[in-house]
């Protein structure tokens, strides 16, 4: 069967949240829709929960695949996993503590098919225990493809599931994630699909639902491990982009957000590591705009560069930050 959207939905102890995200797939008013479950491994009852949500649509059973992996992959893998089964004529992420309006995939879908789009971006909601805040993003759709990318980068939120794509972009880019990413493969994806996409819209409507109640999302538990995956991924883009011979003109953006990353290791007194990590940013200390570094991030960056670190040890410490 052809399918006009698959949805990949990576399932790794969401118990708590899945009853919800299923639903809201399952209920979507698009009439063709593949879903796609990778179950990495949970430690939780999140498959026996799935497959009971997934009873409850038997009109949908036969749209549905499960990928089970024999040991916990990490997100990457689990993402790839989903991209490299799907067949849908377009491909859309959801996380599985999250979950969309039901007309969000008819929306997005309408509006490739009328633009005759490889990408559709839309807005969406951050879910709060007392609040919903609409988050919009900064693209620059009507300029060039140069200042779009260059605005993408610059955007505080670079997500995998409030993008539509044409599978046909996947296989053009060829896309394989580095799986020593554990964070920010989002970041990977999006980007390295928005460098080859011919056209690209921008539906300014809220049609997904961005879960931060979850205490044991990665997200919400930012370690020294995920910092460092961060790092990686950055590297790994700016490498990709070395290779197509464009890397000088996001030069400046794509150091704004290895700043960004490298000022946690000037907070947690790894200095010798900040250093020597991707030490070309450092021209961009004081042109990074507050968005990716504080001002007093960029002091400490200059005081550790200027060999006074002893100072920002001292505040450290002050601040209870080691």
């Amino acid at each position: 069967m052809a399918y006009k959207v698959s949805i990949i939905v990576p399932v790794y102890n969401a118990a708590q949240y899945l009853d919800r995200c299923v639903e809201s797939l399952m209920l979507q008013t698009l009439d063709s829709v593949e879903y796609i479950f990778v179950l990495d491994c949970p430690t939780d009852d999140s498959e026996a929960v799935l497959e009971r949500c997934i009873a409850k649509y038997p009109d949908r059973k036969a749209d549905v695949r499960i990928i089970r992996h024999d040991k916990n992959a990490g997100i990457s893998k689990t993402r790839q996993d989903g991209m490299d089964a799907a067949t849908g004529d377009y491909l859309i992420h959801c996380d599985s503590d999250d979950w969309m309006n039901v007309r969000m995939l008819e929306s997005l879908y309408n509006r490739a098919i009328a633009d005759g789009s490889e990408m559709v971006f839309c807005d969406f909601w951050m879910v709060y225990a007392d609040r919903l805040e609409n988050w919009h993003h900064n693209l620059n759709v009507d300029g060039s493809h140069e200042d779009l990318v260059r605005s993408y980068i610059r955007d505080k939120w670079n997500v995998v599931w409030d993008i539509l794509v044409a599978r046909s972009l996947y296989q053009k880019v060829n896309l394989k994630v580095p799986e020593d990413i554990r964070l920010s493969e989002d970041f990977y994806i999006s980007l390295s699909l928005l460098m080859y996409a011919s056209k690209v819209s921008y539906l300014k409507l809220p049609l997904y639902y961005y879960n931060q109640l979850n205490a044991g999302s990665i997200c919400h538990n930012v370690t020294r491990e995920v910092l460092d995956s961060q790092i990686r991924c950055y590297m790994h883009l700016i490498s990709v982009f070395k290779q197509e011979g464009i890397y000088d003109k996001y030069k400046r953006e794509l150091c704004w957000r290895m700043l960004g990353s490298r000022s946690a290791m000037v907070l947690y007194n790894r200095f010798d590591e900040f250093r020597k990590t991707f030490p070309e940013s450092n021209r961009y200390i004081l042109s990074v705009t507050n968005d990716f570094c504080e001002w007093k991030i960029k002091l400490y960056m200059i005081l550790v560069l200027i060999g006074l670190s002893p100072i920002v040890r001292w505040d450290n410490r002050r601040k209870g930050r080691v």
